[in-house]
């Protein structure tokens, strides 16, 4: 009896880390094509910025906000870190949003530093109604010198889409997390969007060769 309840025990494990894979690289994969996606755009925009003066990129900016929803905001800022173009030019309070200065942000030295597009981790957006965001960045590169950034702010609303999309009608908890450990979005109710992802009481295992930690 022993060793058979060992065996359905083992078999139940097995179950369950297959699926928990088979799950992840679903969303994994997901994720990763509707980022690469909005990348796209950002880097078309940073290119054209390299060239362009501020009033012609607005009328760009203003065209792949139209073309593609799963932008909130999308941002020229010079290399002094203010917005020179954006869409919407306008805040909910009705506010302009040229001229705001985000030269404290954290990922700005490695916008300078690697010239590469990243994405960002949670901050608190300055545009707008306050609240957590990330968003999609790629440095403009002028004769070979940072010369600032284009920002598309994403969506979480879809960010949480796909991950619903991928749990399904199934019961399980999702959080994703940034470089940081803080949550981005969560199902989870005893999690919150911009602080530490918590864990429950208990020894966690290291991940093991497929990614798993218990």
């Amino acid at each position: 009896v022993f060793l058979a309840a060992r065996a359905d025990l083992a078999e139940t494990d097995r179950q369950i880390r297959q699926s928990l894979l088979q799950d992840s690289r679903r969303s994994t994969d997901s994720l990763e094509d509707w980022e690469e996606n909005r990348k796209a755009h950002i880097l078309h925009l940073a290119k054209m910025a390299a060239t362009l003066p501020p009033a012609r990129m607005q009328t760009h900016l203003e065209h792949i906000k139209a073309v593609d929803p799963h932008f909130l905001r999308i941002a020229l800022l010079d290399g002094k870190a203010d917005i020179v173009a954006i869409d919407p030019l306008r805040d909910e309070l009705g506010r302009s949003n040229i001229g705001k200065n985000f030269a404290d942000r954290p990922y700005i030295p490695t916008l300078q530093r690697t010239l590469k597009p990243m994405l960002s981790e949670v901050v608190m957006s300055r545009v707008g109604q306050q609240g957590p965001m990330v968003a999609m960045l790629v440095p403009v590169v002028k004769d070979g010198r940072y010369g600032g950034y284009v920002s598309g702010i994403l969506s979480f609303d879809r960010i949480r889409a796909i991950l619903d999309i991928n749990v399904g009608n199934r019961e399980m908890w999702y959080s994703l997390v940034d470089r940081n450990g803080n949550v981005i979005v969560t199902n989870r109710n005893d999690q919150k969007t911009m602080e530490p992802f918590s864990r429950t009481r208990g020894r966690l295992t290291a991940p093991e060769e497929e990614g798993i930690a218990r």
